[in-house]
């Protein structure tokens, strides 16, 4: 490769300057320091789960103590109860579906309620799950079973965490 030479500078083309390598350090460094103070803020804000929290995701992943995680849809915590809901969706045992319609008739904490009915989804249709939910949705329940033999209809929606191997 060619070089230029400056003989007054004593400088090769393509050489940086002095002031310039310090610069290139200086935001090199500045860099760094943005990343990892950003990350510690990352371990900072870790998800942290109460010890309720992590018997129920520990018996969801061993998929059995359907009852045990059934008794925590009770928890004055709204966390516990919601996780507990959401643990037996993810389980789908049908064992599960008259401790879930019991829970929903007396369930008044929104996120636990849709929880609930969530799980209640998953486990597929059931009479006694539709006309809990039906309770819940209309006062009058001659109209609402109307319209649904009308216009029968299911829905379930779901969070979509990874696609083709990419996390979202």
């Amino acid at each position: 490769m060619l070089r230029e030479y400056y003989p007054d500078t004593g400088i090769h083309c393509g050489e940086l300057f002095p002031q310039d390598k310090l610069m290139k350090y200086f935001l090199i460094l500045l860099s760094l320091a943005f990343v990892l103070s950003h990350s510690s803020d990352a371990f900072a804000q870790r998800i942290r789960f109460s010890e309720e929290e992590r018997t129920i995701i520990r018996l969801q992943d061993d998929r059995h103590g359907i009852d045990t995680i059934a008794r925590y849809l009770d928890s004055k915590n709204e966390k516990v109860a919601w996780r507990a809901a959401i643990a037996l969706a993810n389980i789908r045992d049908t064992s599960a579906r008259s401790d879930l319609v019991n829970q929903l008739a007396k369930e008044r904490r929104p996120s636990v309620f849709a929880a609930i009915a969530f799980a209640l989804g998953v486990m597929g249709p059931d009479l006694r799950s539709f006309e809990a939910l039906l309770q819940r949705i209309h006062p009058a329940a001659s109209r609402v079973k109307k319209l649904a033999a009308e216009t029968p209809a299911m829905m379930i929606v779901f969070d979509l965490l990874a696609a083709d191997e990419t996390a979202l």
